[in-house]
């Protein structure tokens, strides 16, 4: 009985598996062979991708193609009504996961087909990444599925006059759903490799992936399940094959099946199985199934003050790359109105595991990642050096992110003061542009100033930039800011130059309204002589024109200023033209003040 015992020991510790189903012999244990599935399950996934190789081939060999067959044209379909090819697929996968199980991510899905490679890729060079197991950012991936799903759903539901539903299973712009070729590739490299290393060999799928936390929820529904016999003698091979983070062994020991929504069917567990005690069955479902014994709770990874602190890191770096809702705040957008969701969710899910692990790095006298040790006997080794540079490396990558998008946040929410400006822009009315008051100048001064630094850190065209900065013109901010200005205490702007009168008429010139300065049909004036928007000669200048001189011109100061400058079309921004045409005020002659006249009026003001 004590052979027995020995023999039907779980590993690392696990009390001794006294079951009736168990078989008296002991176990061969050893290494794990190799998974016969894998290599099924990588001909399937390759195979796949010459699908989608030659599905954009032939748009662009014929122009127009069947629509994407990504899960992700599903919101499309939601928030416009356009029956697409990808939504059908999608329903398909959620129908089929609560009769077989969570198998669409393992079997079907080229995120997943990244990961396998990298996890593959990383065994040949001696590295086994260890997953990651947190209480916390499990719940990610639901909440990611409920908003990109279940939001354009029921604002749909609450709208007055929805978009009908219509078919639309083919389309001439194949890619104007997906990001470039840049941020395809940096997903694919962050969400199908970098994260692999970081997260374990599924982190993807079990911390970030939208699609995943809905497949999630339907699995304890699907009476389909990897299931055990009495032939199991709890040797743990299962577990170790297993790339999805589930502890078979732990399972079916307690449940007589695999009852972890994350287990995606990958058939690895009953490949490596040495009693063939593991298949794929129906029976039960999860739902509705009962422990045999009492269930042993799961091993923590990390404190709930740690926990804490993930989420909290995952949310502001998701706050960072992605922004929010517009419906909640319309001045937090994407980073550079560009990045994806699923790139955003992976990347956040790095910040906040580094952050994590470099902060254990930093408390611990001894610390180890991996197969990595960073710190020994309270000194950072070689490769701990080399891991906390690439992560400081990141992290000041980050901040650079965090900055840019501060300045965009707070530009966006100071134009968006300026919004009682806009019929005023729109019909250039000069009344009111000409007259903004201290605080409404200090709002087009600040916006300005956070949009154009925002434009110059950002490492990438942001075309929300350009944009908003059309409706803006330093000239707004000095037209009434002046008078606050020297109230703080700060030397007023400049004052902006008064324009020059028009010439007199015949001078061949295009005349324009005063109020709106639209251009007036043309004066027949003398066919020979000098441009009438030529500046007037110096006093005392040989051959000084006289065709723009001012009325009633002749000796005196400014006499030879007289003449009208070259008239520079006005912007067309927030102030657009808001100054031009303005009499100069002061006295009533129509002409630029005097340098006296100027002196005067600085003195006054």
């Amino acid at each position: 009985m004590a052979q027995k015992t020995e023999a039907c020991a779980g590993p690392s510790g696990h009390p001794a598996l006294k079951f009736p189903f168990y078989a008296p012999e002991t176990v061969r244990r050893g290494g794990v062979r190799p998974s016969r599935m894998s290599r099924r399950r990588a001909i399937v996934l390759i195979a796949l991708h010459v699908a989608i190789f030659l599905h954009i081939l032939h748009w662009k060999l014929a122009g127009r193609t069947l629509t994407p067959l990504e899960p992700s044209e599903t919101f499309f379909t939601l928030a416009e009504g356009a029956i697409n090819a990808g939504a059908i697929l999608f329903l398909l996968s959620l129908v089929a996961t609560m009769v077989l199980g969570r198998w669409f991510c393992g079997w079907a899905c080229h995120i997943v087909a990244l990961q396998d490679l990298c996890a593959w890729l990383l065994k040949k060079i001696g590295i086994r990444p260890r997953p990651l197991r947190s209480r916390a950012l499990v719940f990610v991936p639901l909440l990611a599925g409920l908003y990109m799903f279940g939001y354009p759903l029921v604002k749909r539901w609450l709208a007055d006059h929805p978009p009908p539903f219509h078919w639309e299973l083919t389309k001439s712009g194949f890619w104007d759903t997906f990001p470039g070729p840049f941020l395809a590739a940096a997903t694919f490299l962050v969400c199908g490799f970098a994260i692999v290393y970081l997260l374990g060999a599924k982190g993807f799928c079990t911390y970030a992936c939208p699609y995943g936390g809905l497949y999630g929820v339907l699995d304890p529904l699907a009476p389909g399940r990897i299931r055990v016999t009495d032939a199991c003698k709890g040797c743990g091979h299962c577990t170790a094959i297993c790339t999805s983070n589930v502890l078979v062994h732990q399972e079916v020991r307690e449940y007589g099946t695999v009852m972890d929504p994350g287990c995606l069917k990958c058939g690895d567990c009953i490949s490596v199985c040495p009693e063939n005690a593991l298949y794929f069955g129906f029976g039960k479902p999860a739902l509705f199934t009962r422990p045999r014994v009492k269930v042993k709770a799961r091993p923590r990874m990390f404190s709930v003050g740690e926990e804490v602190a993930l989420a909290l890191a995952f949310a502001g770096a998701l706050f960072v790359y992605w922004g929010l809702p517009s419906e909640v705040a319309p001045w937090a957008g994407r980073l550079y109105n560009e990045m994806p969701l699923l790139f955003s969710l992976g990347l956040a899910s790095i910040t906040a595991f580094l952050a994590l692990t470099v902060l254990r790095a930093l408390r611990r006298p001894d610390f180890g990642f991996q197969h990595l040790k960073l710190k020994a006997g309270g000194r950072v080794t070689r490769g701990g050096a080399t891991f906390l540079g690439l992560s400081g490396l990141y992290f000041l990558f980050f901040a650079h992110c965090a900055w840019v998008q501060f300045d965009t946040f707070r530009g966006v929410a100071l134009l968006d003061r300026t919004a009682p400006l806009r019929p005023a822009v729109a019909q250039q009315d000069r009344r009111v542009l000409e007259r903004l008051d201290p605080v409404m100048a200090g709002n087009v001064r600040a916006a300005r100033t956070h949009f154009e630094r925002a434009e110059r850190l950002g490492l990438f065209t942001d075309l929300r930039l350009a944009s908003q900065l059309a409706w803006l013109d330093p000239r707004a901010a000095r037209s009434r800011g002046s008078a606050g200005a020297s109230r703080a205490g700060r030397a007023p702007p400049p004052r902006p130059r008064a324009l020059p009168v028009r010439a007199r008429p015949g001078a061949g010139r295009a005349r324009r309204c005063r109020t709106c300065r639209r251009a007036l049909p043309r004066r027949a004036g003398p066919p020979a002589g000098p441009p009438a928007r030529a500046r007037a000669a110096r006093p005392g200048r040989a051959g000084a024109p006289a065709a723009g001189t001012l009325r009633g011109g002749g000796a005196g100061p400014g006499a030879g200023r007289g003449a009208r400058a070259p008239e520079r079309p006005g912007p067309r921004g927030l102030v657009g033209r808001a100054r031009a045409g303005r009499r100069p005020s002061g006295s009533g002659r129509r002409g630029p003040r005097a340098p006296r006249d100027r002196a005067r009026a600085r003195g006054s003001s």
